[in-house]
């Protein structure tokens, strides 16, 4: 299994856990209202596990997957003005600055869930709801993400080295 295959897995992977993430929500939020209508209250902690733990998953696991398909919002105004060579390099150029502050966001939330979970962090919801967990997240998220941009970079990188390996081969071959 290659390395961008493995990448394309687990970013699937991410992204079905948030698409189940997704589901449970629909299920809870339709679970707590149909109990409050029947039984004149709210199923307890509904709220903190839709807003803490289902949101959070639903909002960073599939990052990576996103990026993988180069599904991202873009602003290409000027750079599609550029000679396609410019538009490779700077490419390349904001990938390589993207992967390095990823890199920085996954060290700080990583430092962030571990320090929640020394302090075993909770909030007063309906009870003691702990929250640690769902910091675990977002490291986790960011990472799948940098780890698609490199994935991406690399395998466009190579994939153009190839074609103008082949051009090349081909004019070399038109001049004989």
């Amino acid at each position: 299994m290659g390395i961008h295959t493995a990448i394309e897995t687990l970013c699937k992977l991410a992204a079905n856990l948030a698409s189940f993430a997704l589901l449970a929500m629909a299920f809870l939020v339709t679970a707590d209202v149909a109990w409050d209508l029947a039984f004149g209250r709210p199923i307890a902690n509904a709220i903190e596990i839709v807003s803490i733990y289902l949101m959070i998953a639903i909002v960073f696991l599939p990052m990576g997957f996103v990026e993988l398909r180069h599904d991202h919002i873009g602003a290409d105004i000027i750079s599609r003005l550029l000679s396609p060579r410019v538009q490779s390099t700077l490419r390349v150029v904001v990938a390589l600055v993207s992967f390095c502050f990823l890199l920085v966001i996954v060290y700080q939330t990583g430092v962030d869930a571990f320090e929640a979970l020394a302090k075993n962090e909770r909030i007063m919801g309906t009870s003691l709801f702990s929250i640690w967990p769902s910091r675990f997240s977002l490291p986790i998220g960011f990472s799948i993400f940098a780890l698609a941009i490199l994935s991406n970079t690399l395998r466009d990188a190579l994939g153009q080295a190839r074609s103008k390996l082949a051009d090349d081969i081909e004019e070399g071959l038109d001049r004989e």
